[in-house]
């Protein structure tokens, strides 16, 4: 599989071949950087953090929608924060499914 990641400048991250790829069942909400940066991967995880620094200088007390998904590449174990959209795609490039770092999450980080 392929997993294509909005970069959240309006550019586009590739990750593939990738499997077992898991995701969060919702986002979390942060309000300032520190929020972001206390969400702690799973052990033995890269994290990988793809969130704007615009959309983060921006937040100052408003919600920031943060989607959160863990994938293996090879060897590799890497937990990706991002928010904006996520393609999960087949090996021809289809889209399999679309995860949107705007879904309705429940909770809120930090507080």
């Amino acid at each position: 599989m392929i997993l294509k990641v909005g970069d959240g400048d309006g550019g586009w991250i590739l990750f593939g071949p990738v499997d077992k790829i898991h995701i969060l069942p919702e986002p979390v909400l942060i309000q300032k950087r520190e929020d972001l940066d206390s969400l702690e991967s799973p052990e033995g995880h890269e994290r990988i953090v793809l969130v704007s620094n615009k959309r983060l200088n921006s937040v100052n007390g408003k919600d920031l929608s943060v989607g959160l998904l863990s994938f293996e590449r090879e060897d590799d174990k890497m937990f990706l924060l991002f928010s904006e959209i996520a393609y999960i795609c087949n090996d021809n490039g289809d889209t399999i499914e679309a995860v949107s770092a705007n879904r309705k999450p429940n909770h809120k980080q930090g507080r």
